[in-house]
């Protein structure tokens, strides 16, 4: 602009080229003195202070009140005079900013209340006792248990339905479900290798030119050229099982399938496809033969899956099916009743005693009333009878140690030895002697490779009360209640002199693992000692033991 001359004409310019230079108004302000007055609010206004409106005051202070021309209860209007929608709030200026949140759903209540079991795997279950009596130790009832509990495999879950109008569906022994569809659409996964063999047989290589194939993006499976006579059925399939649930057949198309024209990638899906898979029946004498899956799961739902289908109330299924299940109230109450039997597995219990019964198994109670198995039933031995020199060292180490091992207890009896034969004969007697303890429970061998006598049953650990112990005259019966099978086991392994009876119920329905009626008689006379121990297992299955007389 300054190569204009001087009297170039400014008519054809805007007009902000047009005005002269900006000035500064406040250039020359020097400012004002610090004895200036402070105006208030209201002194603002030219017509003087406010007027006080009409209204009780605000939430802030003010004394607002509703307008003179709008109701006092229409306050949830909006600017055109309309009333605003329901679940908006106004900004200011009356502009709406934000919605309230929605409420969440409510999650679906389930068809029926579940009760969940769990259940030793009976070959599991008979395979750990027969383990327990060749190694002579005592084993925790409680701690074993949980070693079905950790292992899918060796356990097996009952659910049953609280109302009888609600069944429970299974195909074979697979999951469990309250919908029938959903264990019929899934029962082809989980049972095809189990009916149908699959033999996959190389042919001869692929005649033809074919510059392209059909890829899937996502899960990189080579479809075929296009105009190949297996590329609709594969496309198809693909669909079926991996994006049914995502998207439409359309999407799916235009998302996932591309056409790729690399010679690699011809020639591998060329090898692929040379290969030929069949599919034989193995349930028959003569086998099925089916060239195409989709033929061998047509004949499974049409021969098989009618006798497989199950419906009742109460349905079992192994620990692996439980966790494959899709129907969430079926999981969640698996899951549920999982935790609480982890930390206190009392059906696994009383389910596995009837297992270590069978093989000869005994139950005591030890330190901290916790309840063992063993091959040999613990016996205190008497102070009047009289043993060897060692027999009687070995006694008097473990009276006063606990929890003693063979090497610390060889430290203690025989001290420092040497592999001389006289040190080798002392540690053959040693273990001779101890042998002999163990096999007549007067020493008690833990799985831990511990060594402790058994509890005197007059003795009360230190710090404890010993209990008032109740005179019964002669004949008087003890009425355990409603236990399980477990229970009445676990009274016989404690029957001793004082119990002479132990009788079940005729209602019993222990075989299926409910509940019974149990008594047991008692002929002491004056102190009812395994009254107490009776007692004792009666509160460990959580029933109240009632005396009454015969």
């Amino acid at each position: 602009m300054s190569d204009l001359p001087g009297d170039f004409d400014l008519k054809f310019l805007p007009d902000w080229l047009k005005e002269g230079p900006i000035q500064n108004p406040y250039a020359n302000f020097e400012g004002e003195g610090g004895d200036r007055p402070r105006r208030d609010r209201d002194d603002r206004s030219p017509r003087g202070p406010r007027p006080e409106r009409r209204g009780a005051p605000g939430p802030r202070g003010d004394n607002r009140g509703p307008r003179p021309d709008r109701p006092a209860g229409d306050r949830n209007r909006g600017p055109g005079g309309g009333s605003r929608p329901e679940g908006m709030r106004s900004g200011g200026g009356g502009r709406e900013q934000e919605f309230r949140a929605a409420p969440r759903p409510q999650r679906e209540v389930a068809p029926a209340q579940l009760r969940v079991e769990f259940l030793p795997e009976a070959n599991a279950a008979m395979g750990i006792a027969k383990q327990i009596r060749a190694s002579g130790h005592a084993f925790a009832v409680f701690g074993t248990s949980k070693l079905f509990l950790d292992r899918p495999e060796r356990h097996v879950v009952r659910v049953t339905s609280s109302d009888p109008g609600v069944p429970l569906f299974q195909v074979g022994r697979g999951p469990i479900s309250f919908h029938r569809g959903s264990v019929e659409r899934d029962a082809w996964g989980y049972l095809r290798d189990e009916y149908y063999k699959t033999e996959t047989v190389q042919g001869e290589p692929l005649k033809g030119n074919f510059t392209n194939v059909a890829r899937c993006r996502s899960v990189r499976v080579l479809l075929g050229p296009t105009n190949h006579h297996s590329y609709q059925s594969g496309l198809r399939k693909l669909y079926e099982d991996r994006f049914r649930r995502q998207m439409s057949f359309g999407e799916f198309q235009q998302r996932e399938i591309e056409v790729v024209n690399d010679p690699a990638v011809v020639a591998e899906w060329k090898e692929q496809a040379r290969s030929s898979t069949s599919y034989s029946t193995t349930q028959e004498a003569e086998p099925v033969i089916f060239s195409s899956l989709g033929e061998a799961e047509a004949h499974f739902r049409k021969v098989y899956l009618p006798g497989l289908l199950r419906s009742g109330t109460s349905l079992e299924c192994s620990g692996q099916a439980s966790r494959a299940g899709t129907d969430r109230y079926v999981t969640d109450a698996v899951r549920a009743a999982w935790e609480a039997e982890s930390r206190f597995p009392q059906q696994l219990v009383n389910a596995l005693c009837p297992y270590f019964a069978d093989a000869g198994l005994t139950f005591f109670k030890h330190r901290k009333k916790m309840l063992y198995v063993c091959t040999i039933k613990p016996q205190r031995h008497l102070m009047s009878e009289n043993f060897s020199q060692g027999i009687s060292m070995i006694l008097q180490v473990l009276e006063t140690a606990y929890r003693v091992k063979r090497p610390e207890l060889a430290a203690k009896i025989l001290g420092a030895t040497d592999d001389a034969a006289e040190g080798i004969a002392r540690k053959a007697q040693l273990a001779s002697d101890l042998h002999y303890l163990i096999l007549a429970g007067h020493v008690i061998e833990f799985s831990d490779g511990s060594l402790e006598l058994p509890l005197d049953p007059r003795a009360r650990p230190e710090g404890e009360a010993r209990p008032m112990r109740k005179k019964s005259p002669e004949g008087t019966a003890v009425a355990v209640g409603n236990v399980g099978k477990a229970g009445a086991v676990v009274l016989e392994s404690l029957a001793g002199e004082n119990v002479v009876d132990i009788a079940i119920g005729q209602n019993s329905t222990c075989e299926s693992g409910g509940e019974a009626e149990v008594t047991v008689a008692v002929s002491e006379v004056t102190d009812a000692t395994e009254v107490a121990e009776v007692a004792e297992v009666a509160e460990a299955t959580k029933v109240d033991p009632v005396e009454r007389p015969t």
